[in-house]
Protein backbone atom coordinates (compact mmCIF):
# COMPACT_ATOMS: atom_id res chain seq x y z
CA UNK A 1 0.00 0.00 0.00
CA UNK A 2 1.02 3.58 -0.54
CA UNK A 3 2.47 5.31 2.49
CA UNK A 4 1.35 8.89 2.87
CA UNK A 5 3.62 11.46 4.55
CA UNK A 6 1.21 11.74 7.50
CA UNK A 7 1.83 8.07 8.34
CA UNK A 8 5.39 8.88 9.35
CA UNK A 9 4.14 11.63 11.66
CA UNK A 10 1.77 9.34 13.54
CA UNK A 11 4.32 6.54 13.78
CA UNK A 12 6.97 8.95 15.03
CA UNK A 13 4.90 10.09 18.01
CA UNK A 14 5.78 8.04 21.08
CA UNK A 15 2.77 7.00 23.11
CA UNK A 16 3.97 8.89 26.19
CA UNK A 17 4.05 12.12 24.18
CA UNK A 18 0.33 12.11 23.41
CA UNK A 19 -1.17 12.45 26.91
CA UNK A 20 0.61 15.69 27.89
CA UNK A 21 -0.40 17.38 24.61
CA UNK A 22 -4.07 17.06 25.37
CA UNK A 23 -5.67 20.02 27.07
CA UNK A 24 -8.86 18.61 28.56
CA UNK A 25 -11.86 20.85 28.91
CA UNK A 26 -12.72 18.95 32.10
CA UNK A 27 -11.00 16.35 34.22
CA UNK A 28 -14.02 14.05 34.11
CA UNK A 29 -12.81 10.48 33.81
CA UNK A 30 -9.14 11.46 34.10
CA UNK A 31 -8.25 8.51 36.35
CA UNK A 32 -10.03 6.10 34.03
CA UNK A 33 -8.33 7.64 30.99
CA UNK A 34 -4.97 7.29 32.71
CA UNK A 35 -5.66 3.59 33.36
CA UNK A 36 -6.72 3.07 29.75
CA UNK A 37 -3.60 4.86 28.54
CA UNK A 38 -1.47 2.58 30.73
CA UNK A 39 -3.03 -0.41 28.93
CA UNK A 40 -2.35 1.31 25.59
CA UNK A 41 1.30 1.88 26.49
CA UNK A 42 1.66 -1.82 27.32
CA UNK A 43 0.18 -2.93 23.97
CA UNK A 44 -3.03 -4.20 25.56
CA UNK A 45 -4.99 -2.51 22.83
CA UNK A 46 -8.29 -4.39 23.01
CA UNK A 47 -8.62 -3.62 26.73
CA UNK A 48 -7.52 -0.02 26.23
CA UNK A 49 -9.99 0.41 23.39
CA UNK A 50 -12.87 -0.89 25.52
CA UNK A 51 -12.05 1.58 28.31
CA UNK A 52 -11.44 4.51 25.97
CA UNK A 53 -14.70 3.76 24.13
CA UNK A 54 -16.77 4.12 27.28
CA UNK A 55 -15.05 7.39 28.14
CA UNK A 56 -15.28 8.68 24.57
CA UNK A 57 -19.03 8.05 24.47
CA UNK A 58 -19.32 10.11 27.67
CA UNK A 59 -17.49 13.02 26.03
CA UNK A 60 -13.93 12.63 27.36
CA UNK A 61 -11.80 14.51 24.82
CA UNK A 62 -8.59 12.61 25.49
CA UNK A 63 -10.41 9.30 25.00
CA UNK A 64 -12.01 10.54 21.78
CA UNK A 65 -8.56 11.44 20.45
CA UNK A 66 -7.14 8.06 21.50
CA UNK A 67 -10.02 6.20 19.84
CA UNK A 68 -9.21 8.12 16.66
CA UNK A 69 -5.56 7.11 16.93
CA UNK A 70 -6.47 3.47 17.52
CA UNK A 71 -8.76 3.38 14.48
CA UNK A 72 -6.14 5.19 12.41
CA UNK A 73 -3.42 2.73 13.33
CA UNK A 74 -5.60 -0.38 13.59
CA UNK A 75 -4.69 -0.97 17.24
CA UNK A 76 -7.22 -3.24 18.95
CA UNK A 77 -9.70 -2.59 16.14
CA UNK A 78 -9.60 -2.94 12.36
CA UNK A 79 -7.99 0.08 10.68
CA UNK A 80 -10.73 2.50 9.69
CA UNK A 81 -9.75 6.00 8.62
CA UNK A 82 -13.32 7.26 8.35
CA UNK A 83 -14.06 6.29 11.93
CA UNK A 84 -10.79 7.91 13.03
CA UNK A 85 -11.96 11.12 11.34
CA UNK A 86 -15.33 10.83 13.11
CA UNK A 87 -13.75 10.64 16.57
CA UNK A 88 -11.16 13.31 15.88
CA UNK A 89 -13.88 15.66 14.62
CA UNK A 90 -15.92 15.14 17.82
CA UNK A 91 -12.90 16.08 19.97
CA UNK A 92 -11.59 18.79 17.63
CA UNK A 93 -14.87 20.67 17.63
CA UNK A 94 -14.67 20.86 21.42
CA UNK A 95 -11.10 22.18 21.41
CA UNK A 96 -8.87 19.09 21.66
CA UNK A 97 -5.67 20.38 20.06
CA UNK A 98 -4.15 17.03 19.03
CA UNK A 99 -7.41 16.02 17.36
CA UNK A 100 -7.54 19.34 15.53
CA UNK A 101 -4.07 18.74 14.13
CA UNK A 102 -4.83 15.10 13.29
CA UNK A 103 -8.01 16.11 11.50
CA UNK A 104 -6.13 18.78 9.56
CA UNK A 105 -3.71 16.10 8.34
CA UNK A 106 -6.56 13.86 7.24
CA UNK A 107 -8.16 16.71 5.27
CA UNK A 108 -4.81 17.75 3.83
CA UNK A 109 -4.20 14.28 2.37
CA UNK A 110 -7.81 13.22 1.82
CA UNK A 111 -7.56 10.14 4.01
CA UNK A 112 -10.81 9.00 5.59
CA UNK A 113 -12.49 12.07 4.17
CA UNK A 114 -12.52 14.17 1.03
CA UNK A 115 -9.30 16.13 0.47
CA UNK A 116 -9.97 19.74 1.40
CA UNK A 117 -7.20 22.28 1.98
CA UNK A 118 -9.67 24.86 3.30
CA UNK A 119 -10.85 22.56 6.09
CA UNK A 120 -7.27 21.41 6.72
CA UNK A 121 -6.32 25.08 7.18
CA UNK A 122 -9.31 25.62 9.49
CA UNK A 123 -8.32 22.80 11.85
CA UNK A 124 -4.59 23.59 11.72
CA UNK A 125 -5.40 27.22 12.47
CA UNK A 126 -7.60 26.25 15.43
CA UNK A 127 -4.80 24.10 16.88
CA UNK A 128 -2.21 26.80 16.18
CA UNK A 129 -4.36 29.33 18.04
CA UNK A 130 -4.23 27.00 21.07
CA UNK A 131 -0.43 26.80 20.93
CA UNK A 132 0.44 23.93 18.56
CA UNK A 133 3.64 24.82 16.73
CA UNK A 134 3.27 21.73 14.54
CA UNK A 135 -0.19 22.86 13.42
CA UNK A 136 1.13 26.36 12.74
CA UNK A 137 3.88 24.93 10.49
CA UNK A 138 1.38 22.78 8.60
CA UNK A 139 -1.05 25.70 8.20
CA UNK A 140 1.73 27.93 6.92
CA UNK A 141 2.90 25.22 4.50
CA UNK A 142 -0.63 24.88 3.11
CA UNK A 143 -0.88 28.64 2.72
CA UNK A 144 2.48 28.97 0.97
CA UNK A 145 2.43 25.94 -1.30
CA UNK A 146 -1.05 24.58 -1.92
CA UNK A 147 -3.77 27.16 -1.54
CA UNK A 148 -5.00 29.63 -4.11
CA UNK A 149 -5.72 33.19 -2.92
CA UNK A 150 -9.47 32.50 -3.01
CA UNK A 151 -9.09 29.28 -0.99
CA UNK A 152 -6.95 31.09 1.55
CA UNK A 153 -9.50 33.90 1.86
CA UNK A 154 -12.31 31.37 2.34
CA UNK A 155 -10.26 29.47 4.97
CA UNK A 156 -9.45 32.66 6.86
CA UNK A 157 -13.10 33.74 6.77
CA UNK A 158 -14.20 30.34 8.08
CA UNK A 159 -11.54 30.49 10.81
CA UNK A 160 -12.74 33.90 11.97
CA UNK A 161 -16.34 32.68 12.17
CA UNK A 162 -15.62 29.25 13.63
CA UNK A 163 -16.28 28.55 17.27
CA UNK A 164 -15.93 25.51 19.46
CA UNK A 165 -18.93 23.37 20.28
CA UNK A 166 -19.80 23.79 23.99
Amino acid sequence: STLFPYTTLFRSLPAHAILPLCKPVSTSGFGQAKQAFHLYQHNRFAEAFARFSDLAERGNLFAQNQIGIMYHRGLGVPRDYETAVYWWRKAAERGQVTSQCNLGIMYMYGVGTKQDDVLAYLYFNAAAARGSRDARRKRDMLEAWRMSPSELQRAQDMSRNWSLVP
